[in-house]
């Protein structure tokens, strides 16, 4: 995991957590970012290296992973943008009051 400080306060993080057994040359991405410092390319760069730690860092891993909602249309070009490439959609994934919202799956082949 990488966190992104500034003025002492956290304002983002990135993390890969690599799946069990079987599974264990998958790893699922996840990253998180203050509204207020998204747009800035701390997204990107803090995206880039955590995928680069990863590589270095976990011998045998060739598929990264991650999911996000339909309304992240920035966060979909930017995993575009990064390399990944959709393989699936789960419709009505996640409700938020009355609304519901499909997950897209993407991956990254290493």
């Amino acid at each position: 995991m990488l966190v992104v400080e500034v003025d002492g306060a956290i304002v983002g993080n990135c993390h890969v957590e690599r799946r069990k057994d079987k599974r264990s040359h998958r790893a699922v991405l996840g990253i998180a970012l203050v509204e207020k410092w998204r747009g800035k390319g701390i997204g990107e760069a803090l995206t880039k290296k955590t995928i680069e730690l990863a590589r270095k860092r976990m011998p045998g891993l060739d598929t990264i992973e991650l999911s996000f909602l339909d309304y992240n249309k920035r966060a979909s070009m930017l995993y575009q943008k990064l390399g990944f490439v959709e393989i699936g959609r789960i419709p009505r994934s996640v409700r938020e009051g009355s609304e519901y919202f499909d997950e897209h799956l993407m991956l990254m082949r290493l």
